[in-house]
């Protein structure tokens, strides 16, 4: 396989993406033109498209510009991620990383709310009441500093929380399986808000294009797919299903459910079912551990006189190197071993 940044043919983009791009379910004829664009960074769905703003609600569409073939090999478009983020670390990256907050202010089209969020009535500082008199101590003037600094973390904090809860009617998942023993961050969900232009591409229940995020082994960057379903017409609007999901997949009558956060529907009507689980989906996920009969225990019963050398299998020699009471033989085979010692969980005790 050809090095990050090298060249490499489409016989082995394939390859390695093929089952990815199979379980998104994208048409055999874009791959070549998908791996082309991929290759050469080519962004060009403007070509085909633009954004359009409604002047009196400020709300954001795309249409075509252009006829889109859904036979055009060509009509597969690549769409950046703005920001990929962990929910448990999302607040401390606006907190942190210079120009996001704005730039998602934009994008959600938040900006005239948060005017009346932020504004300086909200506000109560340690002197408020207090007037500034011209010609007053520095240490009034070191206070009404502190009170501005206090203002402005005040209105960041609020510009966070409002980016926060929008956040939700935007952030999409994909997670990257990597094949191994234990399971770590690396297979948790990857949460990613789309560009300005994926943004606003609005939902129809009856879509004409589709948007799959896709993982691009070759530089480890994610990117979303936007691909017609069906001809599209010049000036056509451009839509697609936000809830187009696994989830949805299983349960179809789930639908006004998932579709809550754009379209909220009172369900305090609802009777809340509780289905209890049975005990082999609790265990599903489990391998069960194989433990010693009997006759088998009663045989590994018994003790070594405090002087003789025990006899260790060891994953990690910390234990070993930090005994000074205890006589031990490392052994390379754990049916040899007295003592078994191992960073990770094994289920075979017989």
């Amino acid at each position: 396989m050809a090095e990050n940044g090298d060249q490499f043919s489409f016989e082995e983009f394939v390859a390695i993406h093929e089952s990815q791009l199979v379980a998104s379910g994208v048409p055999q004829h874009f791959w070549n033109h998908l791996y082309s664009k991929l290759m050469n960074e080519v962004f060009d769905a403007g070509d085909s498209m633009m954004m359009v703003v409604d002047s009196e609600t400020c709300n954001w569409s795309v249409f075509a510009t252009k006829d889109i073939l859904f036979n055009d090999s060509n009509n597969i478009f690549l769409i950046d991620h703005a920001w990929t983020f962990r929910p448990n670390n999302a607040r401390r990256a606006l907190q942190e990383v210079p120009g996001l907050k704005e730039r998602l202010i934009e994008a959600f089209n938040i900006k005239g709310a948060l005017d009346e969020l932020v504004s300086c009535s909200e506000y109560v500082g340690s002197e408020s009441g207090d007037t500034k008199i011209e010609g007053s101590s520095k240490s009034n003037d070191a206070d009404d500093s502190s009170a501005s600094d206090d203002e402005e973390s005040f209105k960041s904090d609020k510009i966070i929380e409002a980016i926060l809860d929008k956040i939700w009617n935007y952030a999409q998942t994909y997670t990257v399986k990597i094949r191994k023993a234990t399971v770590d961050d690396n297979d948790l969900p990857v949460w990613y808000i789309p560009d300005e232009f994926g943004l606003r591409i609005g939902h129809s229940k009856d879509p004409n294009f589709k948007v799959v995020p896709f993982f691009y082994v070759f530089q480890n960057i994610a990117y979303s797919l936007l691909f017609p379903l069906r001809n599209v017409a010049d000036e056509e609007e451009v839509t697609r299903n936000y809830v187009d999901t696994k989830i949805l997949l299983e349960h179809p009558e789930w639908y006004d459910i998932l579709m809550i956060p754009w379209e909220p529907i009172d369900l305090s009507g609802n009777d809340v079912l509780h289905k209890p689980k049975s005990n082999s989906y609790y265990l599903g996920g489990r391998e069960p551990d194989e433990l010693p009969d009997e006759p088998q225990n009663a045989a590994l019963i018994g003790s070594k006189p405090k002087n003789s050398v025990h006899k260790v299998y060891v994953t990690n020699r910390q234990l070993v190197d930090n005994l000074r009471q205890i006589k031990v033989e490392l052994v390379d085979d754990p049916y040899e071993a007295d003592i078994i010692w191992m960073n990770e969980h094994f289920h075979n005790f017989k």
